[in-house]
């Protein structure tokens, strides 16, 4: 019940992403969340599904945010590094 109320207020997403499959890649990323103010709970590896490259990872991640405009602001931030970024 608390989580489905965190998913509504937007201080929990989850989202798909992919990021480059090469040394630092993910730390940088998490460092970048970590900057904007989001604390990372979990982060799956789901390197193989959807993509169609060696060189791309697709990550699943889940994020605690502030509110529904901090989470719109992390992830307006990571689309602008480059990243494509589905919300689940």
């Amino acid at each position: 019940i608390i989580e489905r109320r965190m998913y509504k207020t937007g201080k929990l997403v989850r989202f798909q992403l992919m990021t480059p499959h090469q040394d630092g890649a993910l730390g940088r990323l998490l460092q970048s969340i970590e900057d904007m103010g989001g604390t990372v709970v979990k982060v799956k590896n789901i390197q193989y599904e959807g993509v169609t490259t060696l060189n791309l990872t697709r990550l699943e991640l889940y994020i605690e945010t502030y509110n529904a405009t901090h989470r719109d602001e992390i992830i307006h931030h990571l689309k602008k590094e480059g990243n494509e970024i589905e919300l689940s």
